[in-house]
């Protein structure tokens, strides 16, 4: 899917909807990939085999590239133009991290976003529900300092 912010709905009793079921990766013909999603969001498997298939660690990795947003205020990977985007996704840099762009951020909250957004999916956490339970320990601990 294309788990970006702008296909985040809201609601108005509260609930969340993913507007944009689109396809991680879509096949036309045997020799050729064409990917679909939006650049600064997508996964690197979703650019190149290089990185693996698309598996349920890539729906982590968007799921990290919108905490990340939420944030931040901008994509984990960003350049002056797509190709320059895909480029940063591409390569072995990181995402920079949320600490490194927003003066106050809970230390476990920066290191789960980082973790989902690692370019390796074996090295992000398992599962959605693994970065909720996660989310919530952590909302948890914030809330036990207030």
């Amino acid at each position: 899917s294309d788990l970006t912010p702008g296909n985040i709905l809201r609601r108005p009793d509260g609930t969340f909807v993913l507007t944009d079921f689109g396809f991680s990766r879509l096949l036309s013909d045997s020799t050729k990939t064409i990917s679909a999603g939006t650049p600064g969001f997508l996964a690197p498997e979703q650019l190149s085999d290089v990185f693996g298939t698309v598996s349920q660690g890539t729906d982590v990795f968007g799921i990290g590239g919108v905490l990340y947003f939420l944030l931040t205020g901008q994509p984990p990977f960003t350049g002056n133009d797509v190709a320059e985007i895909l480029a940063s996704t591409l390569s072995s840099c990181p995402a920079p991290r949320v600490s490194d762009l927003v003066s106050i951020v809970d230390l476990a909250l920066d290191q789960l976003v980082a973790d989902c957004l690692s370019k390796e999916s074996s090295e992000r956490p398992d599962s959605i529900a693994d970065v909720t339970e996660k989310l919530s320990v952590i909302r948890h601990g914030l809330a036990g300092h207030e």
